[in-house]
């Protein structure tokens, strides 16, 4: 999850909304959407993103699994990268 540390401290005022949880035996799902001011420097998969000042808002989706001690064991997050690029600038 540093990737996310990384992507809040560009995002300070950073707001998490879970839009919809589902689970069923230890496996889940989340739908969010997070939205901020983007403030700081952000890597992206080109490189460093400088700052733009933009308010930005993205939905996601997280799918986990949580073993028998309730840690979460394996997890993998899916959003909207063209519209993160778009409100960043990077794209039309």
């Amino acid at each position: 999850m540093r990737d996310l540390d990384a992507s809040f401290a560009a995002i300070p005022d950073v707001h998490y909304e879970i839009l919809k949880l589902l689970t069923k035996d230890r496996d889940g799902v989340i739908e969010f959407r997070i939205s901020g001011t983007h403030t700081g420097a952000i890597e992206g998969p080109s490189g460093s993103i400088p700052a733009t000042n933009n308010k930005v808002s993205w939905i996601g989706a997280e799918f986990f699994r949580i073993d028998s001690k309730g840690l979460v064991v394996e997890e993998r997050r899916y959003f909207d990268s063209e519209s993160l690029r778009k409100q960043f600038g990077l794209a039309r």
